[in-house]
């Protein structure tokens, strides 16, 4: 869901965080949201994509599906239908819209 909100630890270096604490308190922002919005314009930059791999193999088509254009596989199999429906699903997860979805076609014939 896009209002859900994680936590993770992030380590700098002592000049990485100096710059972050400079570069917020001078646009009178918190590092927190100084950081938000570093994230925010490079998602605009390079947004995140769910791709769809329709893979045409010798023994026949299966798809996969996965974050990111080389992401680990959160789906498998030979269902196109099932592909797209377990898509759908991880763009609604992660608020983004169905226009982040994306069709790869691959070929593993010789």
């Amino acid at each position: 869901m896009q209002n859900e909100h994680t936590q993770f630890t992030l380590r700098l270096n002592l000049a990485h965080k100096a710059w972050l604490k400079h570069q917020a308190e001078d646009q009178n922002r918190s590092v927190h949201n100084f950081i938000i919005g570093l994230i925010e314009q490079a998602c605009r930059i390079e947004p995140l994509e769910i791709f769809i791999h329709e893979c045409q193999s010798p023994s026949g088509t299966f798809f996969t599906a996965s974050v990111g254009k080389y992401g680990d596989d959160f789906y498998e199999g030979d269902d196109r239908e099932a592909a797209f429906a377990a898509a759908q699903a991880k763009v609604k997860e992660l608020g983004l819209t169905a226009k982040s979805i994306r069709l790869n076609n691959e070929s593993f014939n010789q």
